[in-house]
């Protein structure tokens, strides 16, 4: 079974070349293809290995402008991120899923112990990784 986007947000009008302008960004074309598949969206697949302990994909994160009615983009950005590091989902906990611009890893952000730890090396893979 492939994975089904439940909920999505259509993106506004040139919403992903907004977010990138304003913070000064680079968006990788496969996180754009993404993001317009399943902006603000929750996996039907929410869950996934991180070393030994069970994650789960709560959200994608809405890269509309002034989203008022999901997690957001905007709101991650206020953690302060590297310019390389670009978050795009969160878990029920407030915790960031990250993709790295340098090397197209994905990348868990822990907010309370301010560390990143490697999930998997491409977007694809995460995605494939993801389970019930």
């Amino acid at each position: 079974m492939s994975i089904e986007w439940k909920y999505k947000i259509d993106l506004v009008d040139d919403a992903i070349f907004k977010m990138s302008t304003k913070y000064g960004i680079i968006i990788p074309d496969d996180l754009v293809k993404f993001l317009e598949e399943a902006n603000g969206a929750t996996p039907s697949k929410t869950k996934y290995m991180l070393k030994v302990d069970e994650k789960i994909f709560g959200a994608v994160l809405s890269f509309n402008p002034d989203e008022k009615e999901a997690d957001s983009f905007e709101t991650a950005m206020l953690m302060d991120f590297d310019k390389n590091i670009i978050p795009f989902g969160i878990d029920p906990f407030g915790n960031y899923i990250c993709y790295n611009v340098d090397n197209g890893a994905i990348v868990f952000f822990d907010h309370e112990e301010d560390s990143m730890i490697a999930i998997a090396d491409s977007l694809k893979d995460f995605i494939n990784m993801l389970y019930e």
